[in-house]
């Protein structure tokens, strides 16, 4: 992987080589010749399967998101077993949203989706027999862009106010609520607080120059601090950059991103094998 973003921290444990030197095609080219030739070796296929199954198969990621539930100071306002209300506001498929998917897959007897507009997603959801209600948003929350204006920003408001109230009549009914986007956290934030609800983010997005505008920026520091009771960030890179902007380190914790580990269980040596003698591999 290039030594960018949240990846090197998933797979330095495993193996601290697969952590390239530097992003140029030159270095990438350099070290696959070098494992072609045998020079470099790369980890055991049984040792990364294991290494997956560890630490980012999805029932070890549902655990690890249930734990920053009944952890700090949320414990004395969240139940051991809560009911989970999570919020988002978009129904396409997208990474964040197949990683919630397998998460409220675990939590499905005890949990709601809310989405702010109907697609495939809400499909996806109730397949896998995950509650799901479809709140559409009234069209002033478009303004809420990563790199929206001012202006376009305020003229959102009472979008989001009006679509934090209709999330706060069904918030009611769960223990807390969380938020899987940006836009969805400020809606979710309003409402956790019109019901006294604890409201989670789970941020995704690497807050920085390169990926959001200063006033996205400014809003998601400000919201993280003092709206927002407890944030789950993908990698210690997001984690860093949302402390950057105003988020409070003590109540962000890493969570990485889950895979489906079975998928690997399920390849056999020989697939293995042969897959390396069509690719020449040592």
């Amino acid at each position: 992987v290039t030594p960018h973003g949240g990846l090197p921290e998933v797979v330095s444990d495993l193996d601290p080589g697969l952590v390239l030197p530097g992003d140029t095609l030159e270095i990438l080219a350099g070290v696959v010749t070098d494992v072609l030739l045998g020079i470099r070796s790369l980890p055991h296929s049984a040792a990364c399967r294991r290494y997956v199954r560890e630490r980012f198969d999805w029932p070890v990621v549902a655990d690890a998101t249930g734990a920053v539930y009944r952890s700090g100071h949320l414990s004395s306002r969240i139940p051991m077993s809560p009911r989970v209300l999570f919020v988002d506001h978009t129904a396409q498929l997208g990474g964040a949203e197949l990683s919630m998917l397998e998460i409220a897959k675990a939590l499905s007897s005890s949990s709601r989706v809310v989405l702010f507009e109907d697609g495939p997603f809400r499909h996806r959801l109730e397949a896998a027999g995950v509650p799901t209600t479809v709140l559409p948003a009234p069209g002033q929350l478009n303004g809420v862009r990563r790199d929206g204006s001012v202006l376009a920003a305020l003229r959102s408001i009472p979008g989001l106010v009006q679509q934090a109230a209709r999330l706060t009549s069904v918030a009611r009914d769960y223990d807390v609520l969380l938020a899987n986007s940006q836009k969805s956290m400020l809606v979710g934030a309003l409402a956790g607080r019109l019901a006294r609800r604890p409201v989670i983010w789970y941020c995704r997005d690497l807050m920085s120059a390169d990926h959001l505008g200063a006033l996205q920026r400014t809003v998601a520091g400000w919201a993280a601090r003092w709206l927002i009771d407890a944030v789950i960030a993908n990698s210690h890179a997001t984690k860093d950059a949302l402390a950057a902007i105003g988020g409070r380190p003590d109540q962000i914790t890493v969570v990485h991103n889950g895979i489906d580990a079975a998928t690997f269980d399920a390849v056999t040596p020989d697939e293995i094998d042969a897959v390396r003698a069509e690719l020449r591999l040592p």
